[in-house]
């Protein structure tokens, strides 16, 4: 737990014992790897160096190896910016287990198909949309509906902009999908898709020996038809032009490079057509920011389980930071950042009196 605290606040073990006047740096190496016992006053500076409180360092953590999660670009990220990223999203996987303790959220409704019975990702992309009930054209309010089927969204302030999203299971199997919250809205779509492709194709697959690189494939593919339908994309995506992308960006809610390369891998251009247009892309500065509005509803389950819970069973701010074992700093800013929009939730005691979320839209 100290490990995971230091690498939280992006502290090496020398910084750390720098702020803890009677703990050097091989002693404290000694008490992270449990070779050596911690005294009281030891734990007293290490809790007030990271701003933990002393209960923090007693939970049992069981760490969720990196390894089992798929996220784009992960080898691209510095290595002291994905130690952070990952303690401060395990430190989140932890508490949404104990926000959620008193809380029934909606199941999960999002089937896996499995790839070896010789479906494309395409084609379990179409079965998911169905399952779904969604109708033709693009998928408005992606947040919004996965959330209604069970899934929790969780935006992350990461400090590389080389991560995108990741998807995992909390210690009581509650799917989350982590999103980089300074990502372009259009990308943030996308890569929600993208991780949902992992969530339907991969993460629940029993001796799965496909490289992770095939299963990156295999989720961007998910993801181009799922929020691009082939059958219903196909006549928007003939004669393209510039003019014409900035049009199709605002209806299917994607970005223009992403119509080009559908427009591509669809066959519907030649490669040096979408050659061309990337270049003009390019030349008008729209590599990293394009032009056109690309809504992306915000998460919302973290904060009405928080708001019942301070409504319903009358806990403070203060309480639910207690319980989660953190400073009222830390709970407000990893769980209280973003505005509730205008979801509705009305409380359904069940047979073991918890609170049941049901999530509606307006």
């Amino acid at each position: 737990m100290i490990v995971l605290a230091r690498e939280i606040r992006g502290m090496t073990q020398s910084e750390l014992s720098a702020r803890a006047p009677s703990v050097n740096q091989g002693n404290l190496s000694r008490m992270e790897k449990g070779k050596l016992s911690i005294s009281d006053n030891a734990l007293e500076e290490i809790s007030a160096a990271l701003n933990f409180p002393k209960a923090f360092f007693f939970q049992e953590n069981v760490k969720t190896p990196i390894n089992d999660f798929y996220y784009r670009k992960r080898q691209s990220v510095p290595k002291k910016s994905l130690s952070k990223l990952e303690a401060t999203m395990d430190l989140i996987r932890m508490g949404l287990d104990k926000l959620f303790f008193d809380i029934e959220l909606p199941s999960l409704n999002i089937p896996h198909v499995d790839l070896r019975n010789g479906l494309t990702p395409e084609e379990a992309a179409r079965k998911i949309r169905s399952h779904l009930n969604l109708t033709r054209g693009p998928i408005k309010n992606l947040v919004n509906l996965l959330e209604q089927n069970g899934v929790v969204i969780f935006l992350v302030d990461s400090e590389s902009d080389k991560f995108d999203g990741i998807t995992l299971f909390t210690d009581e199997q509650y799917p989350v999908i982590f999103l980089n919250e300074h990502l372009p809205n259009d990308r943030k779509r996308f890569t929600l898709a993208h991780e949902l492709g992992h969530l339907v194709l991969h993460l629940r697959a029993k001796l799965d020996d496909r490289t992770d690189q095939d299963k990156e494939i295999e989720a961007n593919q998910f993801a181009a038809e799922c929020l691009m339908p082939e059958l219903d994309i196909r006549n928007d995506l003939t004669h393209l032009t510039i003019g014409k992308l900035g049009g199709l960006k605002d209806y299917w809610q994607v970005s223009m490079r992403s119509l080009v390369y559908r427009a591509k891998s669809l066959k519907i251009i030649a490669e040096s057509r979408a050659t061309n247009l990337y270049i003009e892309l390019s030349r008008l500065g729209y590599v990293t920011s394009e032009p056109g509005f690309v809504e992306f509803d915000e998460p919302k389950i973290v904060k009405k389980t928080i708001d019942l819970l301070k409504s319903e069973l009358e806990y403070s701010y203060d309480d639910i930071a207690e319980d989660l074992c953190i400073s009222v700093q830390d709970f407000l800013e990893l769980f209280m950042k973003k505005r509730s929009g205008n979801l509705n939730l009305r409380l359904i005691k069940s047979k073991n009196e918890r609170t049941r979320l049901d999530l509606t839209t307006d």
